[in-house]
This record gives C-alpha cells, structure tokens and sequence, in this order.
C-alpha cells in the first residue's frame, strides 16, 4: 500500500451519513490482508508523527480538557478528516477551527478510530479472533516508504511549545475563537 491509496481508503470512508470508524472498516474490509496491516502500520506511524504539543494544545481547547487517552483518539480523528487536514493541523494546529466548527464529531472521545484495521481483518474472516491480529509479525515499513511519509510532515515552528491552560486562547486565537 502506498501512501495515496492509505488517503484515499480514508477519503472514501468520510461519508457525513455514516460513522467514520465503521465506515473505514467497510473499506479496509474490500482490501487484502497485507493492505490491511500495511494501512495499519502506515496509520500507525502519522500517529506518532502527530504526537505534538501545540496538537495537544488544541485537542485539549476543543474538549475543554483532553487525557492522554484522549488525545489519541484525537490523533485518530485527525488523520481521519484527510491528509489537506491533517497536514495543515501539524503545520499551523489553529488551522483546525473551520474543520471544528463545521463538524459534530466528538474528536477526544472515539477510540475506535484507532481499532479499525484490525476490525476489518477479523471482519474478513469470522473465524478469526482479535488475539490472531496482535499474534501477527507483519514486515516493517520499508524504509524509503517511511522518509516518503515523514518527508511529508512540516510542522510549525513552535509545534513543541509548553503550555497551560490558561496560554490556550493566546497560542491558538483562531480556534478559541471557535470552540469559546
């Protein structure tokens, strides 16, 4: 799986009638097992890639407080609204206020975002169980797909900044502005 069909799978999926988790799961269900796990672990990696202060700064505007649990799910959620998104939140996170305003997902509090691929891999056979998902040894990334993924990634200047609550509506005005 290459980087454009791993956005592409998440395109397809955002269908404002329908739950993006299961409606992810529908989609990665269509594809092979490999493109499963490789969509996984492609997943995987912009999670981390968006492990950042300042994104936490805003998931925790947007929710009024958000958990370490929570601000994976908003990870999650993040990824989920697709790469134009995605790539704009790790570059300036108080470009998220337009997307906070004109959706209703209640982005800190979905974990299943995160479970999807290995939803739709027990999906694609009934016979198997979540126990033989976490039993898999998939290959890693390979490496130029990895720089591919992270060559991709510009992220703010100050992306990193310590903050307080009470710094919140100063580092993202655009976004308090929004959320209030």
């Amino acid at each position: 799986m290459e980087i454009d069909a791993f956005w592409a799978v998440i395109d397809r999926a955002r269908t404002p009638a329908h739950d993006m988790a299961d409606s992810l799961v529908a989609e990665l269900a269509q594809l092979t097992d490999e493109q499963v796990v490789r969509w996984d672990q492609i997943f995987d990696v912009y999670q981390e890639l968006s492990y950042r202060s300042k994104l936490w700064a805003a998931a925790n505007l947007i929710e009024d407080e958000c958990s370490d649990d929570g601000f994976d799910y908003f990870r999650a959620w993040l990824i989920c609204q697709g790469r134009d998104v995605f790539f704009a939140a790790v570059a300036d996170p108080d470009s998220l206020a337009p997307v906070v305003e004109h959706t209703r997902d209640d982005c800190c509090e979905d974990g299943n975002l995160l479970s999807v691929a290995r939803y739709a891999w027990t999906r694609k056979s009934p016979g198997r169980d979540e126990a033989a998902w976490f039993a898999l040894d998939p290959d890693p990334l390979p490496d130029d797909l990895l720089m591919q993924i992270t060559s991709q990634i510009r992220y703010a200047d100050d992306i990193d900044t310590d903050w307080d609550d009470d710094d919140l509506d100063d580092l993202l005005p655009r976004l308090a502005a929004v959320v209030g």
